[in-house]
């Protein structure tokens, strides 16, 4: 969507039907992208569908170049919409220069690299799945997507890391707080790749 020019709003397909029609309609979608599996979960946009479908590569070599979109630094990337607990949800755009900006700083002050290994941890709808997804692809790390669940302790949250040999992870505040406390109290330690 991105090198093509356009705009996202991620739809996390385990949020209520209201709310994710809302923020269709709020966002003003152009197209619906949908994954197997997932199209029952949505509401019934009044936008066009398009399915993604795992298609085989039978193309011997990579296009190398980019697309010619246009695109300027002012341009829309994507809109991620807040809890709405204060009332209804709102819109957070952010634009193409701020999320370059923001990856940019992100894998420069963390020495990012190749070797690396990101956790994505956010759900697609959070803001800060944006920080994990193209701080990766940007730097040329790895991407790693987390178990639909993520370990209820601070042993097996790191277990699990040092068995994806994971190198880089960004948290909630609150699991921070749950695996401190795990370290301090010796329950646990923290990886030697992380």
């Amino acid at each position: 969507v991105l090198k093509a020019g356009g705009s996202y709003v991620p739809l996390d397909p385990d949020y209520p039907v209201k709310r994710l029609q809302f923020m269709l309609t709020d966002a003003q979608v152009a197209v619906l992208l949908l994954q197997p599996g997932i199209d029952s979960l949505l509401p019934e946009p009044e936008v066009p569908q398009v399915m993604l479908e795992p298609q085989p590569c039978n193309e011997p070599r990579a296009h190398l170049e980019n697309p010619r979109a246009g695109v300027k630094a002012s341009n829309l990337a994507c809109v991620y919409y807040t809890s709405g607990s204060s009332g209804q949800p709102k819109g957070v755009m952010l634009e193409h220069g701020g999320l370059v900006n923001y990856t940019h700083q992100i894998g420069t002050k963390s020495s990012m690299s190749s070797a690396d290994r990101i956790l994505q941890v956010a759900s697609i709808s959070f803001d800060i799945s944006a920080e994990e997804i193209f701080t990766a692809l940007t730097w040329g790390a790895t991407l790693v997507l987390r178990d639909e669940q993520i370990p209820e302790t601070g042993a097996r949250f790191f277990s699990s890391c040092e068995q994806q040999r994971i190198t880089w992870i960004s948290l909630p505040t609150t699991y921070w707080h749950m695996l401190t406390s795990a370290v301090n109290d010796n329950s646990c330690q923290v990886p030697a790749t992380l």
